[in-house]
């Protein structure tokens, strides 16, 4: 079961900051306003914030459609809307993943404080396999060949007369 966040808001987000940099709650409230307002209105200006190892942000647009009342049954418009995509960067979901700081990998079974984990609370982020030369896409082949042989065959039933 992930922990609960103790940052829920502003306030919490600003105290963090202040114990971290010894400032003020008020100057830390401040830094955090001003750093969520110029987020906003990248966000609104560009349609995408990116922070590259960490996150981003995109403002994508959902047209309309048509859709049902759960209750009813009726048919319904769902008019068009503006909907946000979040993705995390690599380094952050590395890190998630218990693999250290994103910089470097860490033991497998570590996670961001440094405890050891069960592997299988582990949740690895396995990307696809991208084949780019020729030697890999024949390698790729002969593999599924490999395994297309190595598959059990169906049975044969033979019939005998009487």
């Amino acid at each position: 079961m992930p922990r609960k966040s103790t940052i829920s808001g502003v306030k919490e987000c600003a105290k963090s900051l202040a114990a971290k940099r010894k400032c003020t709650l008020a100057e830390a409230k401040e830094i955090v306003e001003d750093v969520l307002g110029v987020i906003d209105d990248e966000l609104i200006r560009t349609k995408g914030v990116q922070f590259v190892g960490r996150w981003t942000i995109g403002a994508i647009e959902k047209p309309e459609r048509m859709g049902r009342n759960p209750q009813t049954g009726q048919e319904i418009v769902i008019p068009q809307r503006v909907a946000v995509k979040f993705k995390l960067g690599k380094a952050l979901r590395d890190r998630l993943n218990g693999l250290g700081d994103g910089k470097g990998k860490a033991e497998q079974g570590e996670n961001l404080d440094g405890k050891h984990v069960k592997p299988s609370n582990i949740t690895l982020y396995k990307p696809k396999l991208k084949i780019k030369s020729k030697a890999q896409k024949y390698n790729q082949l002969k593999f599924e060949q490999k395994k297309k042989k190595t598959e059990p065959k169906k049975p044969v039933f033979f019939y005998l007369p009487k």
